[in-house]
């Protein structure tokens, strides 16, 4: 009986390896989606030249994207995903700024779509005014 089992080993062994890669290929040709965390850095948030933020921590935030199993293989080990806001357009105060998909910067050659932000949906965020120093005052002289 054992001789059936270990007759011709080395031919079973290498169809079971090819059924793998076969099996694995048709899985990475999927379509699937994933979600990933993103951290929003205060490099990625884009203010008035005569404001900044206020430096409170910034929440990761966690994005939904569709794509075939090894382009999500792909991003998973990749260079991260960023989260870009633009805020110029506001002024200095508190502002809960909607997040959306097209906020999601992927990395170069990714075929994937951002489907959506699953959350947080909003961003609170703080913008102060720049500190301008002023010149000294040479009333004295």
């Amino acid at each position: 009986m054992w001789a059936k089992i270990f007759d011709n080993l080395g031919l079973k062994f290498g169809a079971l390896i090819l059924a793998l890669l076969l099996w694995f290929y048709t899985a990475a040709e999927k379509q699937y989606e994933w979600n990933f965390k993103v951290p929003v850095t205060p490099e990625d948030v884009f203010v008035r030249p005569t404001c900044r933020l206020d430096g409170s921590p910034l929440p990761e935030v966690e994005v939904r994207l569709q794509a075939k199993g090894k382009r999500l293989f792909q991003l998973m080990f990749s260079e991260p995903l960023r989260i870009c806001i633009d805020a110029t357009a506001y002024r200095p105060g508190e502002l809960d700024y909607a997040l959306t998909p097209s906020n999601v910067i992927l990395p170069r050659e990714q075929m994937a779509t951002v489907l959506e932000i699953v959350g947080p949906k909003f961003l609170r965020l703080k913008i102060l005014l720049r500190e301008v120093d002023s010149p000294p005052d040479d009333m004295g002289s």
